[in-house]
């Protein structure tokens, strides 16, 4: 997958293939203050976890079919060994940095329709980003996990946005104090291939960590004002899924 390398230069943004259909490594940097981001460069291994909110909120409601989209590609590999321990992640182009989340039913409808995150979700919760799909994958059981995350969107938010999060961002270990409004902690990243269950055919990747972004209060207010476009992924994730179930572990990672 695509690496987006944190350096101290905020200006210092190399693009590759930006029109690609899949995506490729670029370099962007965010200004740092003390005890944020370079905090969470240096101590990525001494982050705890975080109990995650499961984005989910109102009631469950009958399943819709999902819109059907034309979303870019995230390159997967299957080893992960070329790639570097603390990188963020994603699908990218020239404008806009890709997350994921999982919700129900009646807020992803009203997120995908209005393009936008509306009634019945709420910026009084905590809400998590996660750029990484395979995690993304993990999290929600591929959406067959939960009917509370049993559709995936993949949002795409401006540069800009997503560069302002990082550079609000500390890290959960030390946001006690301050009451950050957005957090990131890094967790193992996950692999494509593994048990079913609870490890929803991945596996861990102890040397490579995963950033997860909570955000809350200002942030979360802020997050829909940063959104360029919101997609139902949730077939696709399916897709995945079987091939998974399948043992298929190439064609999964072709799917992403």
């Amino acid at each position: 997958s695509s690496a987006l390398h944190l350096r101290d230069n905020p200006t210092a943004v190399r693009e590759r293939s930006a029109m690609s259909s899949r995506s490729h490594p670029v370099t962007t940097g965010v200004s740092s203050p003390p005890e944020t981001l370079e905090d969470v460069e240096e101590a990525a291994h001494d982050v705890n976890t975080v109990a995650q909110d499961g984005d989910a909120g109102g009631q469950s409601v009958p399943k819709e079919s999902p819109m059907s989209m034309e979303v870019p590609r995230q390159r997967v590999s299957c080893s992960h060994r070329e790639q570097g321990t603390r990188q963020v992640r994603a699908v990218f182009t020239a404008t806009t940095v890709r997350v994921y989340q999982a919700y129900n039913v009646e807020i992803a409808s009203a997120a995908v329709k209005h393009q936008c995150f509306v009634a019945p979700w709420s910026s009084t919760r905590t809400t998590w980003i996660k750029p990484s799909a395979v995690w993304m994958g993990y999290r929600c059981g591929w959406s067959k996990k939960d009917p509370n995350q049993e559709r995936v969107l993949a949002v795409d938010l401006h540069r800009h946005g997503f560069d302002w999060l990082l550079q609000t961002a500390q890290l959960a270990t030390r946001q006690d104090q301050s009451r950050a409004s957005v957090i990131v902690q890094w967790d193992p990243e996950r692999g494509l291939g593994g048990p079913g269950g609870r490890q929803a055919w991945t596996h861990a990747i102890q040397e490579q960590r995963s950033l997860q972004m909570g955000l809350r209060e200002e942030a979360s207010t802020r997050y829909v004002e940063l959104i360029a476009s919101i997609t139902d992924v949730t077939d696709l994730f399916a897709a995945v899924s079987d091939a998974l179930a399948e043992g298929d572990v190439a064609s999964a990672a072709a799917l992403l």
